[in-house]
């Protein structure tokens, strides 16, 4: 049992394929001893996001401490609804 807390962070996304690669990067390279949980919450982008994001994941080795829980949404929620779904999980 780790002596660190879980760490959830947070990730809502809409209209960011130009970006999201560079924030899943960023939580990927973190140095904490704990578990992270990364929640990415994409809100039915119209652009190339999710599958952006489905393509990096499945390339990527993922430390063993991070868990990525990735949803994208078959209908657009709105931004608060989104983040707020994405809170709950």
């Amino acid at each position: 049992m780790s002596t660190y807390p879980k760490i959830s962070i947070i990730t809502t996304t809409y209209r960011h394929q130009d970006y999201i690669i560079d924030t899943i990067k960023g939580i990927l390279m973190q140095q904490y001893k704990g578990s992270l949980e990364y929640i990415i919450a994409n809100d039915q982008s119209p652009d190339e996001t999710n599958s952006i994001v489905q393509n990096f994941l499945s390339q990527q080795t993922i430390p063993e401490n991070i868990e990525i829980k990735y949803t994208c949404h078959a209908k657009n929620l709105g931004m608060i609804n989104n983040f707020l779904w994405a809170a709950k999980q």
